[in-house]
């Protein structure tokens, strides 16, 4: 575990040494805080760099689990940046799985951007296939453009979309978009901008986050860049479902660029808002969470989760990604820091930093450090300015049945690539608390390792807000953009049509779960363990008296072990393997009884 009090006094020592450096340092590693808007052009062209193929799908062991890996966009994009916070650009409706929501900004580039859309993406069978719907709203890129998409879903399954667009009104502006039904593709719309009353501060509010409640409002809070640092720039507001009107914007002392996520436990007793202070305020890098109990029309008082330091108006503090979940109805909130310079409103991206978790329970109430970029390998040679830090945008999700907490984050190599600014290479970790975010797995590196020269960078990732459990098994899925440009091409110098989106997912056991399976469904489980060695457990559940055929294939698909070959009767059933006479590797097991067919992957590690 990461949270030894050692381990803590050493990272609070390390801090207080860094802030006792030489303040001339400062003038000479800050970075301004880049925003990226969605109007980007890039008109120098810079380097080009040539397109490579996207990685194949793929299944392996990292760490203590078996991933899979499947490319998810049909085309690769220009437009690398994804989020100027943690991203939110996946929904899984748990009620039905198997189904996968994914919005993703697109473009042709490689050195514009005007063809810039909101891709959506759908998968029907837990992330093994993709299919593009389109953009959103539907355009064909030349109608205006559109970026920074966020997504989540109604209580039928339906995708409910948020972004800022240009198209049809000429400027970006919050919109929300809802489909007809789960990938129908067919979306409604509303202009939060247009049709909300109280709001006359110049240009739209952008930049949207966004949660939907059990009875399907949209509660959402945007930003406004034109305006920013001033009093009256950010904004929460509630998108009425049965009403289908605004119910008015409501500014609070929020910082901008998506840094206010929203979520809701699952009790849905109250809606609840994780933020960073607004900049040029004395409370600047600070955290906040505050809740409303009334679906977003009026919020309790703001609660403090961190506050930074300053010496001299320099210190640590917040900054970009802020993540919030639930254990229970007990709110969770993972963030960065960074060393800052408030008065300048610039920071040191080449310096030591922290991911930390707070939950009111855990610590004592205090914020508990989670890693830094020291573990993290930082290396920092420059890089295009994407506010991106050794060990970056925390995202959180919980499990299904409330035992898990899971975090993703992106943490950077030693490597660095000399065609973009020498920008460091990040690759993506995972890691699980099963009692509330006390304690801690190890960090996972999820995405796969590549040879020299071959490095990817893993950025602007994404985890459902709250994964799945099937069979006794939490199904993570996890989204993440791969590009062997490191760094973004909208700050850097490299150009190139070269970043892809893949999908990775895992099973974790989890305990204390209520059997849900009920005696009508033919059911395969995943075995367990996974990975195993030499021997495993496969549970099964029939329907129906059937002939069951359950037989074990090596990946080339000859057949290794028949393990079941007879009539059975309905309910549930569990076989052993015993693989000592196989060779480490995956292998595929299919159970067959007429009226149903289903395989799992499983791997064997000796």
């Amino acid at each position: 575990m990461l949270y030894k009090s050692t381990i803590f006094v050493l990272v609070i020592l390390f801090c207080g040494f860094i802030q006792a450096q030489d303040q001339n340092r400062i003038s000479k590693q800050t970075s301004p805080k880049v925003v990226f808007t969605g109007d980007e052009v890039k008109s120098d062209g810079g380097i080009i760099i040539e397109a490579k193929n996207p990685l194949n799908s793929d299944s392996y062991m990292s760490g203590g689990f078996l991933w899979d890996m499947t490319l998810i966009s049909q085309n690769p994009t220009a437009y690398d940046l994804q989020s100027n916070s943690s991203a939110q650009q996946l929904w899984c409706d748990v009620n039905n799985p198997d189904y996968l929501h994914v919005v993703y900004t697109y473009s042709a580039g490689p050195t514009t951007f005007n063809d810039r859309v909101v891709i959506y993406y759908g998968s029907p069978d837990a992330g093994a296939t993709w299919y593009e719907l389109g953009p959103v709203p539907v355009n064909t890129g030349t109608e205006g453009r559109s970026g920074y998409g966020t997504v989540s879903g109604t209580s039928d399954g339906r995708a409910v979309i948020m972004s800022h667009p240009e198209y049809p009104q000429g400027s970006p502006r919050a919109m929300v978009f809802i489909d007809d039904a789960a990938f129908a593709y067919v979306f409604s719309s509303w202009d939060s901008y247009v049709l909300s009353p109280g709001y006359n501060n110049g240009n739209p509010p952008i930049w949207p986050r966004l949660v939907v409640d059990g009875d399907d409002n949209v509660i959402f809070s945007a930003s406004q860049s034109t305006n920013y640092g001033t009093a009256d720039s950010m904004y929460v507001n509630v998108f009425d479902y049965t009403t289908q009107m605004f119910q008015g914007w409501q500014t609070y002392q929020g910082d901008q660029a998506e840094t206010y996520p929203l979520e809701m436990p699952a009790s849905g007793a109250f809606v609840g808002e994780a933020y960073l202070a607004e900049s040029g305020t004395p409370e600047e890098g600070d955290v906040f969470y505050r809740e409303s109990t009334d679906g977003g029309l009026t919020w309790g008082a703001s609660q403090t989760v961190y506050t930074h330091t300053s010496v001299n108006d320099t210190g640590y503090g917040a900054i970009r990604g802020i993540a919030v979940n639930y254990y229970g109805d007990e709110p969770c909130v993972a963030f960065e820091d960074a060393w800052q310079d408030f008065a300048a409103g610039s920071y040191r991206q080449g310096d030591y930093n922290t991911l930390w978790f707070w939950s009111p329970n855990v610590n004592g109430g205090d914020p508990m450090a989670l890693v830094d970029s020291s573990w993290a390998n930082w290396n920092p040679g420059g890089g295009a300015n994407d506010v991106y830090l050794g060990v970056s945008r925390p995202v959180l999700s919980r499990s299904e049945d409330g035992s898990l907490l899971l975090l993703a984050f992106s943490a950077a190599t030693a490597v660095i690539d000399s065609s973009n600014d020498l920008s460091p290479f990040f690759d993506l970790y995972f890691m699980y608390s099963e009692d509330g975010g006390a304690t801690w797995s190890d960090p996972e590196k999820v995405s796969p390792t590549a040879n020299p020269g071959e490095e990817m960078d893993w950025r602007w990732h994404s985890m459902a807000r709250v994964t799945p459990v099937v069979g006794g098994m939490a199904k993570v899925h996890i989204i993440c953009e791969g590009d062997p440009i490191a760094g973004s091409q909208i700050q850097g110098s490299a150009s190139g049509t070269t970043a892809n989106y893949y999908h990775f997912t895992t099973d974790i056991p989890v305990t204390g779960v209520e059997d849900n399976i009920v005696a009508n469904n033919f059911v395969l489980d995943q075995n367990y363990p996974n990975p195993f060695n030499p021997s495993t457990t496969i549970n099964y559940t029939l329907a129906e008296r059937s002939a069951v055929t359950l037989k074990v294939y090596d990946v080339l698909g000859n057949e290794v072990a028949t393990l079941v070959n007879s009539t059975q009767e309905a309910g549930k059933h569990n076989v052993s393997f015993n693989a000592s006479g196989l060779s480490s590797g995956l292998y595929i097991y299919t159970i067959n009884t007429g009226n149903f067919t289903s395989s799992k992957k499983m791997m064997l590690l000796k």
